[in-house]
């Protein structure tokens, strides 16, 4: 795990977190908050998601779990490929909250990726996590945003 800059990135890499950031503009939240993700795979297909905020928290999506969801509904496809990397990038629109804080999947899409990881027995599943103005850029393996070495 650590934290790179922009130039850092592969060119490859520079285009999904633009694309994940444009992704993040179709976010639907009433204070403005804006998160966007893709699902890459070993085969280049990509899968997009937006943060979407619905009247009960219950019905809420985040981004992660928008692109996981669309992953898993076209996986039996031959042409889709297994996951591969997830980037993602967002704001917030909260007084604690900074731009150049990274934007990483809370507890519940961490659950949803490790289970993916299990599902397709996946050695390992490689993140980039990002501030939404790209100074800040997290690289990290899914096993290593888990505290203990049971869900590694």
């Amino acid at each position: 795990m650590k934290i790179v800059a922009w130039e850092d990135l592969s060119s490859r890499e520079k285009e999904l977190l633009t694309e994940a950031k444009r992704a993040a503009t179709r976010s639907k939240h009433k204070r403005g908050h804006k998160i966007g993700c893709i699902l890459l795979t070993d085969r280049g297909k990509k899968f997009y998601g937006a943060a979407n905020e619905w009247t009960r928290p219950v019905g809420s999506t985040c981004a992660e779990r928008m692109a996981l969801d669309q992953y898993y509904f076209h996986r039996l496809d031959s042409k889709v490929g297994r996951p591969q990397l997830i980037v993602i990038i967002g704001t917030f629109n909260r007084h604690e909250w900074s731009n150049d804080l990274v934007c990483t999947p809370c507890g519940v899409c961490l659950e949803m990726m490790l289970k993916m990881k299990r599902d397709f027995a996946l050695k390992r599943l490689a993140l980039i996590c990002s501030n939404w103005s790209q100074t800040r850029i997290l690289r990290a393996y899914l096993a290593e945003l888990y505290p203990h070495p049971r869900f590694r």
